[in-house]
């Protein structure tokens, strides 16, 4: 339902509103150079990689406080983060609310330019960290802690 809100909304308003309901190849990454927020009303994200990836373009993601979400978005620092999670079994009202509030919050961020472009910074700054090199350390370091030895070579 909410995908066929947004590609009315795309229809409705062109040059104003844009829809991209599909991340595939380069568009994906052309589309994150272009826009200014990412909206992720995920009802369930282990890890989440597209908040990362557009954080590492400036683009400010707007995402619910779910898993690696969670993780990985500071509200008003690095994006902005919902107040609550989504209902997982069904579209209900108080979310689409909750999601309409959070996108005129990101209007009202964008409207303050020195804020916007601190948080950019600070949201590309962040997805330096996000490396597979460091993840994979992690991963040792806690194995590690749990008594496992690391394999051999």
């Amino acid at each position: 339902e909410l995908e066929e809100v947004a590609a009315d909304l795309d229809d409705r308003f062109p040059g104003k509103f844009k829809a991209v309901l599909s991340f595939k190849g380069v568009e994906k990454y052309k589309t994150y150079a272009a826009a200014d927020f990412a909206l992720m009303p995920s009802r369930y994200e282990p890890c989440g990689l597209v908040q990362m990836e557009g954080m590492r373009f400036g683009t400010l993601p707007i995402v619910a406080p779910t898993g690696g979400l969670a993780d990985t978005v500071s509200d008003m620092k690095t994006g902005l983060v919902m107040e609550s999670e989504v209902n997982g079994d069904e579209v209900v009202s108080k979310d689409i609310q909750m999601i309409v509030s959070n996108m005129e919050r990101a209007i009202r961020v964008y409207s303050d330019k020195p804020t916007l472009r601190a948080m950019q910074v600070q949201a590309m700054e962040t997805a330096k960290g996000y490396t597979w090199t460091k993840a994979a350390k992690e991963y040792i370091s806690t194995f590690k802690a749990i008594g496992s030895k690391a394999p051999s070579k």
